[in-house]
């Protein structure tokens, strides 16, 4: 992704996490699964995805990311990770107010 100058952003990632172990009517038992996210190669933080309770149920989570000015590659590690559609992006006005970027849909 790429970033008009270097700070921190927040990259909103839109996910759904349908991981769930064997439950009972009372407890249902959700799982977390995580990512270990990158950015241009350096440490990864690992972010917890919630469960969003069904394959097409889509929560967005935001994730504050520092990126470089200009082209940046961050990449997404788990033995499990959630499923992504694609829709992720960084706003320019964080840790100011949370708005979307300009650029998204």
């Amino acid at each position: 992704m790429a970033a008009p100058s270097a700070g921190t952003y927040a990259m909103r990632v839109r996910y759904a996490n349908p991981e769930q172990s064997a439950a009972t009517h009372y407890n249902p038992d959700p799982l977390a699964r995580h990512a270990d996210i990158s950015v241009n190669g350096a440490a990864a933080q690992r972010v917890l995805f919630p469960h969003t309770f069904h394959d097409n149920n889509f929560w967005e989570l935001t994730v504050p990311v520092r990126l470089a000015k200009g082209a940046n590659t961050v990449r997404f590690s788990a033995a499990e990770l959630p499923n992504f559609d694609g829709v992720t992006y960084a706003s320019e006005t964080f840790p100011g107010i949370l708005l979307r970027s300009q650029y998204a849909p």
